[in-house]
């Protein structure tokens, strides 16, 4: 097995071999979260991900963070891996009506994004809930991540689409004056 599993704290602390090609990695991290037990009463451990030094792709990190949505047994806690020279912002809350983030650096939302709420940012944005509201990505080269969006306002470099509704991981960017969906 590629993937070491422990309990530290309340997290599930799970170490990645980084010589392991990625998708073999992924594959063994899937069968662990497939065997751990269903939530109780909607409890889901955090998990922790040690990368062991990898630097991930954003495309990768797209992969682990579907396959943690897909099983649905825990709730993503946080990344240990090599950075290059990327820093991403961690808020792990709930986004409310009438708030509005303002953000100049790639960020990760862990929480729903409640309608009237309003998150706007230079670089790009990833959100692990539930959007309602609205998220705008201020640039071209921004991208939005979201897992899932129930009537959300979607606003790329002055391009709307309005009621999005996905049930499932989706990336939004901007290419050819309009903003594009891939739905994973």
């Amino acid at each position: 097995m590629n993937v070491k599993v422990k309990g530290v704290n309340d997290y599930l602390y799970f170490e990645l071999d980084s010589h392991i090609p990625y998708s073999l990695i992924m594959e063994d991290l899937k069968s662990i979260l497939d065997t751990l037990p269903a939530s109780v009463q909607d409890y889901y451990p955090k998990a922790f991900f040690d990368f062991r030094g990898r630097k991930l792709s954003e495309n990768q990190f797209n992969t682990l963070l579907m396959l943690i949505e897909s099983t649905r047994k825990v709730l993503f806690g946080g990344l240990q891996l090599e950075l290059s020279e990327k820093k991403m912002k961690l808020i792990e809350k709930d986004i409310y009506n009438g708030e509005v983030l303002e953000l100049n650096e790639d960020i990760l939302i862990i929480g729903d994004v409640h309608y009237g709420a309003v998150i706007k940012n230079t670089h790009d944005i990833y959100i692990v809930g539930e959007v309602s509201g609205s998220v705008e990505g201020l640039s071209k080269s921004c991208m939005i991540n979201i897992s899932r969006c129930n009537k959300a306002d979607i606003r790329i470099f002055n391009q709307t689409i309005q009621n999005v509704t996905i049930s499932s991981l989706a990336l939004f960017y901007y290419k050819d004056d309009k903003i594009k969906i891939t739905n994973q």
